[in-house]
């Protein structure tokens, strides 16, 4: 999809109440601004109101210590989850087979009126079911996890890895 017409259908989404599907299905929630630039989410998500699972509600009324795996440029994106073992496999998995550079765990403590909306997502990854958290950012002290936590999840990673791999094997 073009860059213009992902823009369009963002706008489009606001005034149809579908902006969560367009962070979901027209880009890879992942790299959200690689398509749209941040400030046009932001204002999108902003005008389209505090939801969870895409149903407006009260926002949040304090704080959430959430977590986000990334290289250290991408750091202040907008995609976070309240769980380590999620951040971990966004920050370590995958980085040798891809074109981003490997990353570490992020976290931050996120003013309530900076968290746009609550996204529960099935088992669409390797660690089952998980919530992501659409933030601004801006305010937030974003801080690289302690050097034991970004090791206990490389481990993770790699148990899963490994894993994976004999499983395949095994099927053949």
């Amino acid at each position: 999809m073009s860059d213009r017409k992902l823009v369009e259908n963002i706008g489009a989404a606001v005034n149809s109440r579908s902006l969560v599907s367009a962070w979901l299905y027209d880009s890879d929630s992942g790299y959200p601004d690689r398509y749209v630039y941040r400030n046009e989410w932001l204002a999108a998500f902003r005008n389209y109101g505090f939801t969870v699972d895409n149903e407006p509600t009260e926002p949040l009324s304090s704080p959430l210590l959430l977590h986000r795996g990334a290289s250290e440029s991408c750091r202040d994106g907008i995609g976070w989850s309240d769980s380590l073992t999620v951040a971990g496999f966004v920050a370590f998995l995958g980085a040798e087979h891809t074109y981003r550079e490997p990353g570490s765990v992020w976290s931050a403590e996120v003013p309530p009126e900076n968290v746009l909306a609550v996204i529960h997502h099935a088992a669409r990854f390797p660690v089952g079911g998980f919530t992501e958290y659409v933030v601004d950012p801006t305010s937030a002290d974003i801080r690289r996890a302690e050097p034991q936590v970004q090791e206990a999840c490389r481990r993770q990673v790699t148990r899963y890895v490994e894993l994976a791999g004999a499983l395949r094997a095994v099927a053949g």
